[in-house]
């Protein structure tokens, strides 16, 4: 026995991300010091991967790492010197739940103080959810930051998704936004042009749009023709409504049809 002699080793272990998609990269970084007195000659560290886990690298500043029984063979560490270890696994494409790793150093020589000889870290395993970004009764603007389509994105992800109102101005005619609704996450209804939420399962989002139209008049002056451009806007509009499908026009009256209209009045 080395009479005397200690060595107060300590082990950081540390994973990232903090939250990952099952069938992704995870990366493990530990690093064990030396806090003294003494030096040490052979320092080993247990870290056997759990099931679900695959390793694809490591890198150790000193010693090796085999994978098979797990153990880090550090090696000499003098006082006041630190090693690190980093191990890069894939989490298998089946797992879910939590990843729990664990890590230990130990070394020939006595430890005061063998609390902080252990790390453990836990990293939520999360699945791939779809968000689908449409609109009703078709494409106007440009969702941000995330346009149409369908986007893959982690569980628990949380969403803000605006567009700008009105949008697509072309010959008399431009589209507003009435509102939003949506399934799943989405909440079923809302009257703004942004929402945000939760994505908890695989949702849709659909942006209401209406159509706008402008109403050019022409009337007599005592020296010729003259015109103007006013905006007609139903008070009660709605995205299915399709103001201004038709419009007749008889004398100083103009009739605007609202073909999807549903309203009994």
């Amino acid at each position: 026995a080395l009479f005397g002699l200690e060595a107060n080793l300590s082990l950081q272990k540390t994973a990232s991300p903090g939250v990952i998609v099952a069938g992704e990269a995870l990366h493990y970084l530990i690093v064990v010091s030396n806090a003294g007195p003494s030096d040490v000659a052979a320092a080993l560290v247990s870290d056997a991967l759990p099931d679900g886990l695959t390793l694809t690298n490591s890198v150790a500043s000193a010693g090796n790492y085999t994978v098979s029984n797990g153990a880090w063979t550090v090696g000499a560490l003098v006082a006041g010197a630190s090693a690190s270890l980093q191990l890069d696994v894939v989490v298998d494409a089946e797992f879910s739940g939590i990843v729990t790793n664990r890590a230990n150093v130990q070394a020939e020589l006595p430890d005061p103080d063998t609390d902080n000889n252990s790390d453990e870290v836990e990293t939520p395993v999360t699945e791939l959810l779809s968000l689908t970004i449409q609109a009703s009764p078709s494409e106007h603007g440009q969702p941000a930051p995330l346009d149409y389509g369908t986007h893959q994105l982690p569980a628990g992800t949380v969403v803000t998704n605006s567009v700008m109102t009105p949008a697509d101005a072309n010959a008399g005619l431009r589209y507003t936004l009435s509102g939003w609704s949506g399934t799943g996450s989405v909440p079923a209804l809302g009257a703004t042009s942004t929402v945000s939420f939760t994505l908890s399962t695989d949702s849709v989002l659909t942006w209401e749009w209406g159509v706008e139209f402008a109403l050019h008049q022409q009337f007599r002056v005592p020296r010729g023709l003259a015109s103007s451009e006013q905006k007609v806007i139903p008070p009660d509009r709605e995205a299915a409504d399709q103001f201004g499908a038709s419009v007749a026009i008889e004398g100083d009256y103009a009739v605007i049809g609202a073909i999807g209209d549903d309203d009994v009045v």
